[in-house]
């Protein structure tokens, strides 16, 4: 029997400690089994190893500890909230006032107010508080702010204030704006923060700085201008230009962000992005329209859906979807049971359907040889599910579906995912 346990705890060891591994895919891996095994030692291995880890390790770490039951889970992240790793410190303080413990801020806040913390180690710390409120907390990142923090933590302390909305950020922004020397990526920062926060006397600052920046001043500050209560005529202007841009990425935030403020003036812009290059682009070109004009021809999406480019049949098919019309089923249907380039698509398309018949293509294509396939599969699945069965929980972290994943595991992970299916559909 002791020969048992100990093997057992040999078995135990060896599985958190892979949490550390050199390989993302193998850490995630790990940390799935982790989570839905729960051995009962693991907490007490990770309290012991994690300091020693690198910083992605330790926060599967965290993650792992707090997912367990309260009286194993508390106790061990007021062990962890006083490890000697900043990073495993502060997340497990934070961990602990997100579970309704108000005695680990004054510990939090000690921690921050650490002068040897590098600082390259604050946007990562910053992140770890996303959502924390507590008004301690919030002046020692404002006086990161005061202290004029480099980009990066900067736009991380922006980001945070930007959703816990704390009133005292807006004038150490401000008072910062005045300072001398700042150069015009910082400026459009902190004016988008203001703007964000309703300040509209920003506005003709923000349209100037971001015409002289460009798309990596949008691209930075997205989250920014996404939460703006408003923008300007003129800012809307210049990111209708930035919407044209041949760079993907950018044109899909700019064309979203036109979904979100364009005006009648921007129209004729998203008409001719309909037609882009990028599927993705195309998509949120069609999106937008609908949403600013509720008024996309069903005639125009048809013509699309019934052409011969796969994926823009995909994107007619999905806008006719958001209009409560289900013309684009089928083509949608026989795209994601192909081979085709479009496959992964179309599967993440059938998944938006919510209907049954979409369940068993999705089930299939969890097998597919192709990577990208197998992640557009349980993405589809990880959405649908849910809105199918809205009262019957299935866990798919626990599932232990890994797109990446070794053949045996994700036969193992699909074996379960099939077994909720078919307790689950209608019959």
């Amino acid at each position: 029997m002791l020969a048992g346990l100990l093997l057992l705890l040999q078995s135990a060891g060896a599985l958190v400690g892979g949490l550390n591994d050199e390989s993302p895919q193998k850490r995630n891996e790990i940390y799935l089994r982790l989570l839905r095994e729960k051995p009962p030692e693991a907490p007490a291995l990770v309290e012991e190893q994690i300091a020693g880890w690198r910083a992605d390790a330790q926060d599967l770490g965290v993650y792992l500890v707090n997912s367990y039951p309260a009286d194993v889970a508390v106790p061990s992240l007021r062990r962890l909230s006083a490890s000697k790793s900043t990073l495993v410190s502060v997340s497990a303080a934070a961990q602990l006032l997100r579970l309704g413990y108000p005695e680990a801020e004054a510990g939090l806040v000690r921690t921050l107010k650490k002068t040897e913390i590098p600082a390259l180690e604050w946007p990562r710390l910053i992140s770890r508080l996303y959502g924390l409120r507590q008004s301690a907390i919030s002046q020692v990142l404002i006086e990161r702010i005061r202290a004029q923090a480099g980009d990066e933590e900067l736009r991380a302390l922006l980001d945070h204030f930007a959703v816990v909305g704390d009133p005292r950020t807006r004038p150490a922004v401000a008072a910062l704006l005045e300072l001398e020397g700042l150069d015009d990526e910082r400026r459009l920062s902190l004016c988008a923060f203001l703007v964000a926060g309703g300040d509209d006397s920003r506005m003709a600052e923000l349209e100037t700085l971001l015409a002289k920046v460009g798309g990596p001043g949008l691209g930075r500050n997205y989250r920014l201008f996404e939460n703006a209560p408003r923008l300007s005529p003129g800012v809307i202007a210049v990111i209708a230009k930035l919407a044209e841009t041949d760079a993907p990425g950018l044109a899909l935030q700019a064309v979203r962000l036109l979904g979100q403020f364009g005006t009648a003036r921007e129209m004729p812009t998203l008409e001719r992005l309909i037609e882009s290059r990028n599927i993705e682009t195309s998509k949120a070109a069609l999106e937008a329209l609908q949403k600013r004009t509720g008024n996309v021809p069903r005639e125009s999406l048809l013509r699309v859906l019934a052409g011969g480019d796969e994926l823009r049949a995909l994107a007619a098919a999905d806008a006719l979807r958001r209009a409560d019309d289900a013309g684009g089923f089928e083509r949608v249907l026989a795209i994601a049971g192909g081979a085709s380039p479009a496959r992964a698509e179309a599967l993440r398309v059938l998944g938006r359907f919510r209907r049954m018949q979409a369940v068993e293509p999705l089930l299939d294509a969890l097998a597919a040889s192709d990577e990208g396939v197998r992640a557009a599969a349980d993405g589809a699945l990880r959405e649908l599910m849910p809105n199918l069965f809205p009262y019957r929980r299935f866990d798919f972290s626990s599932a232990g579906y890994v797109p990446g994943g070794t053949p045996q595991a994700r036969a193992q992970a699909i074996a379960r995912y099939r077994a909720f299916w078919e307790q689950a559909r209608p019959r």
